[in-house]
């Protein structure tokens, strides 16, 4: 029972907090995270036939944070999103 709440801790406490779209977005992104010293984990749907360069470039990307750290998650973001 101990295993399976720690489990639960690590899998269920993100949330998702930027969906980006395509590689250029998903890397100005998580930089930012990572340069605030925020952990995050990606989730990305994939399909091996649909491998072209368009693909690539329009890939969907899934965000997650600890739920601790949504606020400055949230924050980094947002100052991210309006520098540009």
């Amino acid at each position: 029972m101990v295993l399976s709440g720690i489990i639960k801790k690590f899998v269920f406490n993100k949330t998702l907090v930027y969906t980006a779209i395509g590689q250029e977005q998903y890397f100005q992104i998580v930089d930012r995270l990572a340069s605030n010293g925020i952990k995050f984990s990606t989730k990305s749907p994939f399909d091996i036939r649909s491998q072209n360069c368009y693909t690539q470039q329009n890939r969907i990307y899934d965000i997650y944070v600890s739920k601790e750290d949504e606020g400055k998650a949230m924050e980094a973001i947002h100052n991210f999103v309006g520098d540009t």
